[in-house]
């Protein structure tokens, strides 16, 4: 409801501002950066209720995000790591759900993928199996098979990051410019007196998101 005059905008000038900021986030994890990627992002015990966490993913091609989604894990994590581990299971689902990206995909069978956290990361190199990683393993490790496409990725670069969190006035204004689309700008506070803003879609589309 209310938005038929948004929609996704893809021009040179965006893919090339995507392509710098994160061929460069590549090349540190020793990757190339393909034209489809994906990022992967989860908070910890978000949910007040249950102590579940919240998994975060949003696909890209090319610069302009073509398929997101944000879910309540269906195990409890029990380490910051763990959710993050979870999340990138639940990016895997998402892009192997995805049957058109095989047009997009050359040789590949997933999206470089971009984490956030570097223990989860490890944990999908690792044949090591863990007390406090064997509650998922039977349907989280699936993960391991996909280690070759994640890669490193800082938290203010991460663009699920929206999608897992209420996000503040400075980040939202990053991805989101309220000029666009008809936005009329954040008006919740956290508890620090920092403005928030809850539209995951429109902030994980960046400014790519527009008037039509």
């Amino acid at each position: 409801m209310g938005t038929k005059d948004r929609g996704l905008e893809y021009s040179p000038e965006i893919e090339k501002a995507f392509r710098s900021e994160f061929e460069a986030i590549a090349k540190q994890g020793e990757k190339d950066l393909p034209d489809t990627v994906a990022f992967s992002d989860a908070d910890f015990a978000g949910c007040s209720v249950t102590l579940r966490s919240t998994s975060g993913s949003v696909i890209y091609h090319r610069g302009v995000p073509i398929a997101w989604a944000c879910k309540r894990q269906s195990v409890k994590a029990l380490s910051t790591c763990e959710s993050e581990y979870v999340a990138v299971y639940d990016t895997i689902r998402l892009s192997l759900s995805q049957g058109y990206l095989d047009w997009f995909l050359v040789d590949r069978s997933l999206p470089l993928t971009f984490v956030d956290n570097q223990s989860a990361i490890a944990l999908s190199k690792s044949s090591l199996i863990t007390k406090r990683s064997k509650h998922i393993s039977l349907r989280y490790h699936v993960v391991r098979d996909y280690c070759k496409d994640l890669c490193y990725c800082p938290t203010d670069s991460n663009r699920a990051d929206p999608l897992t969190k209420r996000v503040p006035e400075v980040k939202y204004l990053q991805l989101f410019s309220p000029q666009v689309a008809g936005c009329d700008g954040v008006e919740e506070y956290d508890s620090d007196g920092e403005e928030l803003h809850e539209d995951a879609a429109l902030c994980v589309a960046k400014p790519y998101f527009s008037v039509l």
